[in-house]
């Protein structure tokens, strides 16, 4: 089976820091199959027959064994990426899909704001999904409120976000 491994906040200021050519490596060497890594914020494409849990257990293990480190992560099965890479938000076709932004929460929300409840700017706009929260910021991530830290705090939920881009580019190594 294919799954979607996303490490949180590991190569953020010079800390934690792992370098993907490495990762790659030391899963290989840890019993999982055909790694592929995506940039340098912790995106990982692998192959097991081992379950979701268990690539879960192996990756968190390698790093922790590797470079001393515990980092929080998250897997996803091939499925359930593909599901929410379809982001309701780009279903209007006035909407650039490079200011598309996927906050997936690494726990089940009791419940969602309501979007009166949200610091939304201009043209900003979100949809909840399980385990997702599809946000769009025409103004860009950097200047948006509506941030991970902010979901963050309002669900209670650890989360990480990921732009289009590398939605997209996650889904493609899926495919290879």
């Amino acid at each position: 089976m294919k799954y979607v491994v996303l490490l949180r906040g590991i190569n953020v200021s010079g800390q934690r820091l792992i370098k993907m050519a490495e990762l790659r490596s030391a899963l290989i060497e840890s019993g999982l199959l055909n790694v592929q890594t995506y940039l340098q914020s912790g995106n990982v494409v692998c192959e097991s027959t081992a379950g979701k849990e268990k690539v879960r257990e192996i990756v968190f293990q390698t790093i922790l064994s590797r470079w001393g480190f515990e980092v929080d992560l998250l897997v996803l099965e091939e499925k359930e990426f593909l599901e929410i890479r379809e982001n309701p938000l780009l279903s209007d076709p006035g909407r650039d899909a490079k200011f598309a932004h996927y906050t997936i929460l690494f726990g089940e929300a009791e419940h969602y704001p309501d979007k009166c409840e949200l610091p939304l700017g201009e043209g900003e706009d979100v949809e909840y999904g399980d385990g997702i929260v599809w946000v769009f910021c025409p103004n860009g991530y950097g200047r948006t409120k509506i941030t991970n830290n902010f979901f963050e705090k309002k669900l209670g939920i650890n989360a990480t976000t990921r732009n289009w881009k590398t939605v997209q580019a996650l889904s493609e190594m899926l495919n290879k």
